[in-house]
C-alpha cells in the first residue's frame, strides 16, 4: 500500500500512531472519495475506546494477598500463619502468596484436594495461587496437619 499505510476500513488509511501529551493520535486518511467523515470518526473513537479499556482479559487486576508462613510454624497450629486468625475475605481473580518465613518445609494443601495444591514449598521460597471462582477454601499444610486457613472468596 503506498505511504506504508494499513486499510483500516470504512474507507479509512492509518499509517502510524503516536502518543502526544498523553493522547494517542492516529495519522489517517479518507481513501475513498465520498465516505462521510463521521463514520470514520465513529470507528476511530470505537477503537480508541476499545484500546483503553484498562480492564486486562479474564478480569481485573488485583493487588496480592500476602499470607506468611510465620517461623516455628510446625508448633503453632492455626497460629500459624500470618494474618492470623487465618479466615481471609477476598474478591475474585485476588492472588494470594503464601511465603515460607519458617526453617521447616511445608505445603499449601486445599482441603478438597483438588481446588490448589502447593507441592513442597521450602524455607525462604514461596507459592501463589489466584482464586477465580467464589467459595469457601480450607486448606491446611500435609506435612504438619494442624497448620490450617480459610479463605472466603466473594463475586
Amino acid at each position: 500500500m503506498a505511504g506504508g499505510g494499513t486499510a483500516v476500513g470504512l474507507g479509512l488509511i492509518c499509517g502510524g500512531a503516536r502518543f502526544e501529551d498523553g493522547i494517542l493520535l492516529f495519522a489517517c486518511r479518507l481513501s475513498t472519495p465520498g465516505v462521510p467523515m463521521r463514520i470514520p470518526s465513529i470507528a476511530l473513537a470505537f477503537l480508541a475506546f476499545a484500546a483503553c479499556n484498562s480492564e486486562p482479559l479474564g478480569g481485573p487486576t488485583l493487588p496480592p494477598h500476602d499470607i506468611i508462613i510465620v517461623s516455628g510454624a510446625e508448633t503453632k497450629g492455626a497460629a500459624a500463619y500470618d494474618p492470623n486468625p487465618t479466615v481471609v475475605s477476598l474478591a475474585t481473580h485476588a492472588k494470594v502468596i503464601w511465603a515460607n518465613d519458617d526453617a521447616s518445609q511445608h505445603t499449601v494443601t486445599a482441603d478438597d484436594g483438588v481446588s490448589f495444591d502447593s507441592g513442597n514449598v521450602n524455607s525462604g521460597e514461596a507459592y501463589s495461587h489466584t482464586f477465580v471462582a467464589t467459595g469457601t477454601y480450607a486448606y491446611h499444610c500435609t506435612v504438619h496437619p494442624t497448620m490450617v486457613g480459610t479463605l472466603v472468596v466473594n463475586p
